[in-house]
Formats: structure tokens, C-alpha cells, sequence
């Protein structure tokens, strides 16, 4: 998993993302916004390690020049999920 394309793709196939991320290495090639988005889900992991907390729901949008991303995440135990995914581009209309 190197970029937010890969992320897209695990969310089309439902996986659990938690390995990915939990064993999660920055590279030189990983985007800002890909770095972001691993490191929003690590704080959602680290949430649900809490005793009090052991289901959460959470949203993120990323934005660039082009699209803003809106993902939403759902994270109970160790299942890490993309659950939503919405594009929004210049050429929605």
C-alpha cells in the first residue's frame, strides 16, 4: 500500500486495513495527503484501544488543486475499515 489510489482500492474490497496501517513505514515516495490519511487511522486505532472506546466512526477530507476526498472510517478492535468514499471534483455536477 503506497498511495491513496491503493487506499481507494482496499476500501472497494472491503478489507481490513488495520495490518496496513499498524506496519505503516513512511517513505520518500508517499504522499502528504496519503501519510495523512494513515496517520488519522492510526489515531483512530489508538482510540479504540482506550477500554472506554471500543468502536469508532470518524470522517476526513482531503483536499488538493483538483478534488476534495471525503472518506469516513469505522474502526472496532483490531478491524480497520474504509466505509465511505465520495470524490468531489471540478466536474461534478
Amino acid at each position: 500500500m503506497n498511495n491513496i489510489f491503493d487506499l481507494y482500492l482496499m476500501h472497494l474490497g472491503k478489507r481490513n486495513l488495520y495490518g496496513e496501517v499498524i506496519g505503516f513505514r513512511k517513505q520518500e515516495k508517499h504522499s502528504q495527503n496519503f501519510e495523512e490519511i494513515i496517520n488519522w487511522l492510526r489515531d483512530l486505532i489508538k482510540l479504540c484501544e482506550n477500554q472506554d472506546q471500543s468502536n469508532v466512526t470518524a470522517n476526513m477530507c482531503i483536499k488538493n488543486d483538483a478534488a476534495t476526498v471525503k472518506i469516513t472510517a469505522n474502526v472496532t478492535g483490531a478491524d480497520c475499515r474504509i466505509t465511505n468514499w465520495e470524490w468531489q471534483g471540478e466536474n461534478d455536477s
